[in-house]
């Protein structure tokens, strides 16, 4: 569709203010949108130049000890004990894209030619838009786990599950699993966070494509537009038809022309854990594995009340038995809401740290750990039955240079082909590097009160 003079004058008013005065302001609100990302980024981010990248994860050496040659101390010279040097496992580690789009009618630019002001209100209303939809997408994919081996990103992407087989029609419920509900997860094998999320990771205007992961791989799943989600009840429909498939349908981001599954990046569930493949590092049980495993409480997939003592037990582990002192550490708190107040309903008013003028008015809340203060905060987009404690001295976003707009053509809005519309997109590569996993852990299996739950 071709566009007149007076539209073309319009989409490059509007593009060059787009550019000039909001672009910049626009990436670095995409860039820190999320409670995670803020917290990681504010220390730690590496620029790559491309492609897949290799990464050592650490151990540290061993070298320390009193030797002496016969007869004990004065009776000869001591020797040297034995070095055991420090222990790097290389992994492969391979960035992700992620885009970000925003778009305008060429009408709404018509109406708006020669009016600063609304010229300003509409990227006002981009903003928010984009600013909404980066965080609902890009934050769960901090949380997330593999099913079956955690680390391959095999299955990484999924929003939640379908666990009934059965054919939908267009408009109807779709009844998917919320893990809180389940009082032992249905017997799985604790395998994927969002696996059973329920609806709470799913928007109304969400393309996703539904189905097995044969067909997800391929792209053959059924590909629709999200036009309702009921979060009490746990469903959502489809402007199409779902048809007759298998149990467990998985349910992710995506259209007829590809979707998200297993291209996304390696998300904190894989990168805190005791087990599976990390970046190509198997951290199993065998030798040298076991320096690269984090510490993990679990109740056999059973949930249970929360007893702030085992935060301390493992915050002891990561201690004494891992490489740094908790004084060497960086250590924070990451839960979901719902958990944080099942936290404040247990705990003495003692371990909870207030600070009113330091923050202007807002309240932190910190984990009483001997003499030292563990800040703990929340991420609304985190798991709901379980709470991790990260060492963000090791944690790392690597990322393909600074987060930016496609000007390939010489402007940021470019006209959609066969419309009158204009879109802008946002570009980059990144990936989330535990450099050592030693230093973090997580408890898992935690009961909350369905009432604390909002989704």
């Amino acid at each position: 569709m071709a566009i007149n003079k007076t539209s073309q004058t319009s989409v490059g008013a509007f593009s060059d203010l787009f550019q000039y005065t909001y672009a910049d302001v626009i990436i670095k609100l995409l860039d820190t949108v999320d409670d995670v990302e803020k917290w990681i980024d504010s220390i730690n981010q590496e620029d790559w130049n491309g492609g897949d990248s290799r990464y050592q994860l650490y151990k540290t050496s061993e070298g320390s000890g009193s030797r002496f040659v016969s007869g004990g101390p004065g009776a000869a010279a001591p020797v040297l004990p034995a070095y055991n040097p420090p222990s790097y496992a290389e992994s492969m580690v391979r960035m992700y894209p992620h885009m970000d789009i925003v778009e305008i009618t060429g009408p709404k630019l018509m109406r708006a030619h020669d009016k600063p002001g609304m010229y300003r209100q509409i990227m006002d209303e981009l903003v928010s838009d984009v600013k909404n939809s980066h965080r609902n997408r890009v934050g769960p994919k901090y949380w997330e786990g593999s099913v079956g081996a955690p680390g391959t990103n095999s299955n990484n992407g999924v929003l939640c599950q379908v666990p009934a087989a059965a054919a939908v029609a267009a408009g109807t419920g779709i009844a998917v699993q919320q893990r809180e509900t389940l009082a032992n997860y249905a017997g799985n094998a604790k395998a994927y966070m969002s696996a059973y999320a329920g609806a709470r990771y799913l928007r109304v205007g969400m393309q996703v494509q539904v189905g097995s992961a044969a067909q997800l791989t391929a792209n053959t799943g059924t590909s629709g537009i999200i036009a309702s989600v009921d979060q009490a009840a746990q469903t959502f429909t489809l402007d199409v038809a779902l048809p007759l498939n298998v149990v467990n349908q998985l349910v992710v981001e995506g259209d007829a022309n590809g979707n998200e599954y297993g291209n996304t990046i390696t998300g904190l569930y894989d990168a805190i854990n005791d087990n599976g493949v990390y970046h190509g590092i198997n951290r199993g049980g065998a030798t040298p594995a076991t320096p690269w495993r984090s510490f993990i409480t679990r109740n056999g997939n059973v949930l249970r009340d929360f007893n702030h003592w085992r935060i301390t037990n493992l915050l002891m582990q990561m201690s004494d038995l891992g490489p740094k002192d908790i004084d060497e550490m960086n250590p924070v708190i990451f839960s979901h809401n719902s958990l944080l107040q099942v936290y404040l309903q247990e705990i003495d008013p003692v371990y909870m740290q207030t600070d009113l003028k330091a923050l202007k008015g807002h309240t932190t809340i910190a984990y009483q750990y001997g003499a030292r203060q563990i800040p703990w905060e929340t991420a609304r987009s985190a798991p709901l039955n379980q709470y991790t404690i990260m060492d963000r001295s090791a944690m790392k976003r690597v990322k393909l240079g600074d987060y930016g707009w496609d000007t390939s053509t010489g402007s940021i809005f470019k006209q959609i082909p066969g419309t009158f519309a204009f879109q802008a997109y946002a570009y980059n590569e990144f990936e989330l590097v535990c450099e050592n996993p030693r230093v973090q852990a997580r408890e898992e299996d935690i009961r909350v009160p369905t009432g604390l739950i909002s989704v």
